[in-house]
């Protein structure tokens, strides 16, 4: 059931960690569908997109673009229930690795 969610939710995501509009979808839209049909399924929320946030010519090309912080990101995680929060980005591979690692000790020894 879970695998047919998961399209309907992707396509209304936006730009990663360097969106601060992903937050809402996550809580009002993604969380609840998540949670009714796989309430017992730790959750490990991965910020995507993490080289923007600090290039300023990417958010000067995506207005009304807010990036948002490690300390944002955190917080949201702990309203959310997730069990860790890490960010990447795809592009420069910056903690790709530590993404799987993470899922896996998640699964492994949950919290």
């Amino acid at each position: 059931m879970v695998l047919e969610v998961l399209p309907m939710l992707f396509r209304r995501s936006g730009g990663g960690a360097a969106d601060t509009s992903c937050r809402r979808l996550l809580r009002v839209l993604w969380m609840p569908e998540f949670r009714r049909f796989a309430p017992n399924v730790p959750i490990v929320m991965v910020g995507t997109k993490l080289d923007p946030r600090d290039d300023r010519g990417y958010l000067a090309d995506h207005l009304g673009t807010i990036a948002i912080t490690p300390a944002q990101g955190e917080e949201l995680r702990k309203q959310i229930g997730a069990s860790a929060y890490i960010e990447c980005s795809s592009k420069t591979q910056q903690n790709v690795k530590a993404v799987f690692d993470t899922a896996i000790k998640v699964v492994l020894q949950p919290p």
